[in-house]
């Protein structure tokens, strides 16, 4: 998720529409709502499958963290956008996504 999204908003058309995108989204509250329930509904049903159904807080906080990551990195700190960073942000969310803290 985190790779696949920092990709996604590296892209030079997407990097273009987030302003407006984001002043929609803003403005716009049943689309904002739509999507955050359809991009994060699969990928918390997924994690809450391995983990266990109590555990869909979790699923959606990682969601966020690692999303709001790549959109950061990619949009804001793009000095600090390399695959470095990218792997280091991946090495502190691994653990927790998989039970090993939390």
């Amino acid at each position: 998720m985190v790779t696949g999204s920092s990709e996604l908003f590296r892209r030079p058309e997407v990097r273009e529409a987030v302003p407006g995108l984001l002043a929609t989204l803003r403005d716009q509250e049943d689309l904002r709502n739509t999507l955050w329930r359809g991009f994060s509904g699969p990928s918390s049903a997924l994690y809450a499958e391995s983990s266990g159904p109590g555990d869909l807080l979790d699923a959606r906080a990682l969601l966020v963290l690692g999303a709001g990551a790549a959109l950061f990195l990619s949009l804001i700190a793009v000095e600090e956008d390399t695959p470095e960073m990218r792997e280091r942000v991946l090495q502190i969310l691994l653990p927790v996504a998989r039970g090993e803290q939390g």
